[in-house]
């Protein structure tokens, strides 16, 4: 490990330290609350393709424990009124609110619920959001999944009193330097696999909610960015041959691309999966401005690890999903993302930096790493042009595969990625 690297990890496990410290010395001012949680509505909810609807529940869950939940309702904006407690909160554990909505599928005479997203809010959160003189109210963006949910957090009781000097102003929840950016309205369509989810659980790389996601964000200005400039497929590399080749050798791998095509993005008329709950689950929403981008993706993180995801950019959208070795690989292929098109506006992988979802600003790494379309790295700026025209504020590094500076920040992710596993 060299001493770059090594800084970084050492910044890594300083900034740990420093909140945990923080957290201590809080809680020294107030230990205990009693806090009223209200769940009051969900928005722009994933719906099932196969039947266009959405069933949602909300639950409410600390520390294990289910504390309220609403019963099942219709549509992809609804009002859940759910209104729940928690007394005598300990703001000195490591307990966390975990408010989580589901969709109940019905098919093969069972009816099971499936995750469409949760909202976590721990006790560092706590501090950061709640005050004890009025209720804070907030749009949360699920995580692993789409929509929002509105959520209403009320102090009703302090075991020191009603002293500001812990709660802070809800307006101070992000740090002043945070680049929040831009007010816009960017559709970004998620589409939510999960065949595709649990042959990553056969495989043992699925998450907790066994899906495996797709993004598909509506990009403007790039025609006008690239102009006529397009990249081909990489008539050299063998994995590519046999996709676009004219000849024999591309006879079957086509038809398995698009078969990952209709399993992560759609279903096209020459072919429908037999059952319904192989079909993707779609949510559709808008990114309001640059701070909501980071948090569509957590901050880069998945189950407390780094990610990297894979990109294709074509004219109208810019397509992705997290990429790793094995079978998540596979399925994050360039030609999938490109729904096999032979020629693409750009490709590559990004990842967020820094690797700390609590830091002050964040920024998106794009590179040009595609065996696939094998790009010019000479047109990495136009990405980031594309990008900073559709998200005003994003930070955008844009780096050639070999640049040592990226080779640097993918041994940094690498090394996290086991640290945290270690943990």
């Amino acid at each position: 490990m060299d001493a770059a690297l090594d800084k970084t990890i050492g910044k890594m496990f300083h900034l740990m330290d420093s909140v945990e410290k923080a957290c201590t010395e809080t809680v020294k001012v107030h230990e205990k609350i009693d806090l009223q949680i209200d769940v009051i509505a969900g928005r722009a909810l994933a719906t099932h393709e196969d039947t266009g609807n959405t069933q949602p529940i909300a639950k409410v869950w600390y520390k294990y424990k289910e504390i309220g939940k609403t019963q099942h309702l219709r549509g992809q904006d609804v009002s859940f009124n759910l209104s729940c407690s928690i007394r005598d909160l300990d703001l000195d554990s490591s307990g966390k609110v975990h408010v989580e909505i589901k969709h109940r599928r019905s098919g093969h005479h069972l009816t099971r619920e499936s995750q469409l997203g949760y909202v976590e809010i721990t006790t560092l959160d706590l501090q950061r959001l709640i005050h004890p003189h009025y209720p804070v109210e907030r749009w949360f963006r699920l995580v692993d999944g789409c929509g929002r949910v509105h959520l209403r957090l009320t102090v009703l009781r302090s075991s020191r009193g009603q002293s500001s000097v812990l709660f802070k102003n809800p307006a101070q929840q992000f740090p002043s330097s945070f680049r929040i950016g831009r007010q816009v309205n960017l559709p970004v369509t998620i589409y939510a696999s999960s065949f595709a989810g649990n042959v990553l659980w056969l495989a043992g790389e699925s998450g907790q909610d066994m899906l495996y996601r797709v993004y598909s964000i509506s990009l403007a200005k790039v025609n006008e960015i690239f102009g006529s400039v397009y990249q081909n497929w990489n008539t050299n590399y063998k994995q590519a041959q046999k996709i676009f080749a004219k000849d024999d050798t591309a006879t079957m791998r086509p038809t398995l691309v698009d078969w990952m095509v209709s399993y992560l993005y759609k279903s096209p008329e020459w072919y429908r999966p037999t059952k319904a709950d192989e079909m993707p689950t779609i949510g559709r929403d808008n990114i309001d401005n640059v701070r909501d981008f980071f948090e569509l993706l957590n901050f880069g993180f998945r189950e407390g690890k780094p990610r990297f995801f894979t990109y294709v950019m074509s004219d109208t959208t810019l397509n992705f999903s997290e990429t790793s070795k094995g079978i998540r690989d596979f399925l994050s292929k360039h030609a999938v993302h490109s729904q096999r098109n032979e020629q693409v506006r750009y490709s590559g992988e990004f990842h967020i930096e820094p690797l700390d979802p609590l830091a002050a600003e964040h920024r998106v790494v794009f590179d040009n790493n595609s065996g696939t379309y094998a790009p010019d790295p000479a047109l990495l700026p136009k990405v980031a042009a594309v990008m900073e025209a559709n998200l005003p504020g994003l930070q955008v590094e844009a780096l050639a595969r070999d640049d040592p500076k990226l080779v640097q920040y993918t041994k940094a992710v690498s090394t996290a990625q086991k640290l945290y596993t270690a943990i």
